[in-house]
Parts: C-alpha cells; sequence; structure tokens
C-alpha cells in the first residue's frame, strides 16, 4: 500500500479520497475535525503538508503520498504552549474548530507575532462561531509573549458556560487541540453509516458518496415579513446558525450512544431529526449505525433563524410579523410568551415560502424585539461614541473603532469564560445586523449552503472588543444577552437604523466597521 510520514512515522493508506477520510477513516485521528467537507470552507480539518497548512477535505489522499504530514498530535511545544494560551482565554467554548486554528496558527507563536493585521490574514481560512475571534487573538499574543500562562479552573469555566450558554463545556488545553470526541468521532468499530437515501454503508466516505459541494447563490436576500408603520421598523431575512459541529448521532438498538452539540456551543441549534434518524435504523436493523450529516445536509434538514417584521412605537405599541411556515404549535407558544412579556404586542402572519424555521435560535424573537425596543429610546445618539445599555451589559462603539463592552454579572465564576462569551455575543450582533442572511430559492430552499455564503463576519473584519466584568457580591446572571441586544442596536444605530438587516454586503466590510470622527 502507498506511505507517507504522519507525524514522523511512516503509515500506509489506500490513496482513495481525500486526505481527511484517510486521517479519520483510515488512521482514526479524530483530532482532525469534519465541520462542512468537501466545501474547503471552515479550516477545522486544517494540517500541515511539508510544514505548509492544509485544508484536508478538499486535499486528495494520493498527494500526500511520500509527503510529511502533521496532525495536532505531532506538533511542536509551541502549539502546547498556544493550545494553553486557549484555555487561557477561553480561545475554545465548543472546541470544535480549535484545533484546525492552532494548527494554522503555531507558526505566528513561533515568529513571536502579536501583529492582530497578520493574525486576522492567517485566519481568513478558519471560521469560529462561539468566540469572536478577539479571545482567539488575545491567545496567540499571550503564547507569543513567553509570558506566563495559567490554565482556567475547569469546574467554575464548566459552571460559568453552563449560565451563558446552557452546557457546561468541558475545556483545557486538550480541547483547544482536539483531544475532545463529539458525536462522529465516537463512531465505534463495526457500526454501519446511514447513507442519506436511507441505506447502510460500512463507511463515512461511502455514506458521503455521491455529495457535491454546495455553492454560493447570486440570488437577492429575501424580506417575507413586511413591518407594518410605526416609530421604529425592522425587517430581517433568514439566517443560518453556521454552527460548524455537522448533526450526528450514534445509535444501538437499545439506547443512544452518542448526540449532537455534546459540548454546547453559543449559537448552535442542533435538528434533533439526525437522532431519530439513528435510533429508527438502528432498532429496525439490530445494528449500530451512525447518522452523520454533511453540511449540505444540515442545511436542507436543519432549522434557520427566521424573518421577521417588527414595529414599535414609544409607548409599548407594536406588532411581531412572523411566517406562515413556522409550526402552527410553535406559534401558539410565541403568542403566548409575547402576551405575557409584552401585552401591547401583537402577532401577525404573513403568507411566505421557504425553508425550516426555528424559535430555538438564542431569544427570537424577543431579542429582535429588545434591540428595536432599545434603539428607540437611543434615537437621539447619531455622533460617536454611541453608548447603548440594556441590562447589565453597557456597549460604546468608540471613536478609534474598538469596541468596549462594561458587564456587570454580580459574581463571576470564571472571567476567562465569561469575556469569551461577552466576546461572542459583540460578534454576533455585528455580523448579525451588518452581514448574515442567505437566499432562499423560487422553491423555497435555502440556495446559500457554503459557510462562507452565511455571511458570517470573519475575524479580519472584527474590530477589537474591550472588555471590563464590574463583579459584585450580587448572585451570578447571564450577561450574554444583553450584550448581543446592546452590540446590535448600537451599530443598527450606527448605520442610521435603516429598515432592513443585514445592511451591507460581506464584500464590503473593512475596519472600522463606523466612521470615525471626534466625540
Amino acid at each position: 500500500m502507498p506511505t507517507f510520514r504522519l507525524n514522523g512515522h511512516d503509515v500506509a493508506i489506500t490513496g482513495e479520497g481525500s486526505l481527511l477520510d484517510a486521517l479519520r477513516g483510515e488512521l482514526g485521528l479524530t483530532t482532525v475535525k469534519d465541520g462542512c467537507s468537501p466545501q474547503g470552507q471552515c479550516g477545522c480539518c486544517t494540517v500541515l503538508i511539508d510544514g505548509q497548512p492544509r485544508v484536508s477535505c478538499v486535499t486528495a489522499a494520493r498527494r500526500a503520498l511520500g509527503r510529511s504530514v502533521t496532525t495536532p498530535e505531532g506538533l511542536p511545544a509551541a502549539a502546547h504552549r498556544l493550545a494553553q494560551a486557549f484555555d487561557a482565554t477561553g480561545a475554545s467554548q465548543c472546541g470544535f474548530c480549535s484545533a484546525g486554528i492552532v494548527t494554522r496558527l503555531t507558526p505566528l507563536v513561533e515568529a513571536g507575532t502579536t501583529d492582530r493585521d497578520a493574525i486576522g490574514r492567517a485566519l481568513a481560512a478558519h471560521s469560529c462561531r462561539c468566540t469572536g475571534w478577539q479571545p482567539i487573538i488575545d491567545a496567540v499574543a499571550m503564547a507569543a509573549s513567553g509570558a506566563p500562562i495559567e490554565a482556567r479552573d475547569p469546574d467554575a469555566a464548566a459552571r460559568q458556560a453552563e449560565l451563558e450558554g446552557g452546557v457546561a463545556q468541558r475545556s483545557g488545553a486538550t480541547v483547544a487541540l482536539g483531544g475532545l470526541r463529539y458525536a462522529a468521532d465516537q463512531v465505534p468499530a463495526g457500526a454501519r453509516y446511514l447513507h442519506p437515501n436511507g441505506q447502510l454503508v460500512e463507511s463515512r466516505r461511502e455514506a458521503r458518496a455521491g455529495s457535491v459541494p454546495g455553492r454560493n447563490s447570486t440570488l437577492p436576500l429575501s424580506y417575507p415579513c413586511p413591518a407594518p408603520e410605526g416609530t421604529l421598523r425592522l425587517e430581517t431575512t433568514y439566517c443560518d446558525p453556521a454552527a460548524l459541529e455537522p448533526d450526528a448521532a450514534v445509535a444501538s438498538p437499545s439506547e443512544l450512544l452518542a448526540r449532537p452539540a455534546s459540548n454546547g456551543g453559543a449559537f448552535g441549534a442542533s435538528s434533533m431529526a439526525v437522532t431519530e434518524d439513528a435510533q429508527r435504523m438502528a432498532r429496525s436493523t439490530g445494528e449500530v449505525v451512525a447518522a452523520v450529516w454533511s453540511r449540505e445536509q444540515v442545511v436542507a434538514h436543519g432549522t434557520r433563524r427566521p424573518p421577521l417584521g417588527i414595529s414599535l412605537d414609544p409607548d409599548g405599541q407594536g406588532t411581531v410579523v412572523v411566517p406562515s411556515t413556522l409550526e402552527v404549535t410553535d406559534r401558539s407558544a410565541l403568542e403566548a410568551a409575547l402576551v405575557a412579556a409584552y401585552p401591547d404586542v401583537e402577532v401577525a402572519v404573513a403568507a411566505a415560502t421557504g425553508p425550516t424555521v426555528s424559535f430555538a435560535h438564542r431569544g427570537t424573537p424577543f431579542v429582535e424585539l429588545e434591540v428595536v425596543a432599545t434603539a428607540l429610546g437611543h434615537r437621539d445618539q447619531v455622533r460617536l461614541p454611541i453608548t447603548v445599555r440594556h441590562g447589565a451589559a453597557t456597549v460604546t462603539l468608540t471613536t478609534t473603532g474598538a469596541i468596549a463592552v462594561e458587564v456587570r454579572p454580580g459574581q463571576i465564576w470564571c472571567a476567562a469564560t465569561l469575556t469569551s462569551y461577552v466576546c461572542g455575543a459583540v460578534h454576533q450582533g455585528l455580523s448579525w445586523v451588518l452581514s448574515e442572511g442567505v437566499a432562499i430559492d423560487a422553491t423555497g430552499a435555502q440556495a446559500d449552503v457554503t459557510i462562507r455564503s452565511f455571511g458570517v463576519l470573519p475575524a479580519k473584519a472584527m474590530p477589537e472588543v474591550r472588555v471590563e466584568l464590574s463583579s459584585s457580591d450580587e448572585p451570578a446572571r447571564p450577561v450574554s444577552r444583553s450584550v448581543l441586544i446592546a452590540t446590535a442596536a448600537a451599530v443598527w444605530l450606527a448605520e442610521g437604523l435603516p429598515l432592513r438587516w443585514p445592511t451591507r454586503t460581506p464584500g464590503s466590510l473593512s475596519l472600522p466597521l463606523w466612521i470615525c470622527e471626534d466625540a
């Protein structure tokens, strides 16, 4: 069999499929994660080939033959120091993207690079949905500086993450190096894979056979929920949650062995359908079955953040328009919740033809409604700096282009974890208002299916985020939702409160994101 050198040792492979197939399927290396294959757009499967970073899901296995391949297991000491810095700064939350990023950024640490622009350029091949990039940039600077690195208390970090995101996340340098096993990493020997056509096959590569990488469309975004007349109006479009860990599940005839999103993540909302698929097939065949969705399957079968139309007056009177594609049961629950929280806001329904939507995505539609209400109360702010307060958070768009955030969370269990969640919330607020959205085709299906077509703000377009934590003896309370609302309201104000989000196209984003002027 043909061979290549893997982490200093000669190994044999068939030479078929992608290098990612060989590493994960033939050689069992699960530190190299599969987030979007065969798109080559998320960076989670990055390895070094003859010392140069390569995305292994779009690298043919035969191209590695006779060459040297390095995965996280074989990275030099600088990578382990960077992984420790990832832990110290909270640069890993769910951790799915971290190993690929550490692999690419290790040469910057070895070179002592701390320049933000250089780090942003290196991260162009990667996506991170949780941390908002700032903790990653801080981790590189920490690792490159040679300063001592102090690990987080894993119990305190888990407790803080659970408060903010609902899941007690595991942390540590091992997570940053890909050592955490997600559902698709836990497929036992002898298990069979479920192909999209409903047949069982022997390997993940066979299960993906026939799949074609999705492409970006040129279709315009759609706004099916028009906002009625009111003092302040907002119309949003469909947004993909853009979670990097694809939905996956492993089941035996008697139990569920692995489920998606086991280490959380601040933004994804996994579909239970993949779990049901694995369990149903395992019960019917009596075998252990792995259902691992491709990125295209995640888009086709998962749910999106719904388009909305919101109209609000200063006295609290208003309307939230939802699409008719929302399930009736979900609509009834939404109406009841809105009546309880906002008695003067009505729910209206607009006819829509579109993909599956869900109100499970981070506070929908209450977050949008709070953004409109918050912006309504700050309409007099027309010059920088723009400062917006919501709950326990204060967000300021500064005249230098940076974002300053002060939060008052009460008791703090882990400052690094909390800071990471705050930065992630700032990133979503910016990204959401400025650039996120996916096009829908004439059949109602999502036409934009690649990671980069979702409009998520990349590292090179992310301004510096400065976080100040003001602790107290009060009980600990979550703050990232308030940070998200205050950030979105502040950016929307800076954009001039246009009717529709996103306000720009991804290609038009450059730093600083708002015009700087004297206060």
